[in-house]
């Protein structure tokens, strides 16, 4: 092992790809009218690819989209079928090609494309990306207006969703 470290640490143009999801939390989060009424949950992810090469990045994530768990198992049902089509539509990914990255930095922008519900849309988000020998920590937190994706806003018994979700990703990825 410590070879391969030796080789990637002289040879930097090696191409690295993330293939092991060490930790990983997907959070959604959901405000109803009234306001007082939230619904939040988690989706697992089904595979993440990164690619480290030099000083750019490259990727992709896909979570599954048939294991919402927001843990009300009706709320699942009628999320999963009614709204989100899970049988058309099992996944959502975001894809970003190659682009300079800093990994020394706070924080910083990644441009690429997300598809939800089968539409795919331009979109930037802000993410937090630390390398720490083999392990690659990354998190962001952005939002979608689920009208932007042809989503039926989700309502159930006189409470409706908002149109804004916040999804927050938290992954420690092994290189």
């Amino acid at each position: 092992m410590k070879t391969i470290l030796l080789i990637i640490a002289l040879c930097p143009s090696i191409t690295i790809a993330a293939n092991k999801i060490i930790h990983q939390k997907l959070n959604f989060k959901a405000i109803g009218k009234p306001a007082f009424i939230k619904a939040s949950g988690s989706i697992p992810l089904q595979e993440i690819e990164i690619k480290l090469k030099e000083n750019k990045i490259s990727g992709k994530f896909t979570a599954n989209m048939t294991k919402l768990n927001s843990g009300i198992e009706l709320r699942d049902e009628h999320l999963t079928e009614k709204y989100l089509h899970v049988n058309k539509f099992p996944v959502a990914t975001f894809t970003f090609d190659e682009q300079i990255i800093n990994l020394d930095s706070d924080t910083q922008k990644l441009k690429g494309k997300f598809l939800f519900h089968g539409k795919e849309q331009d979109k930037e988000v802000e993410v937090m990306l630390n390398k720490n020998g083999e392990i690659l920590d990354l998190k962001t937190e952005f939002k979608i207006k689920l009208t932007d994706y042809d989503i039926d806003l989700p309502s159930f018994q006189g409470i409706t969703a908002a149109d804004t979700v916040t999804i927050k990703l938290e992954s420690k990825i092994g290189l």
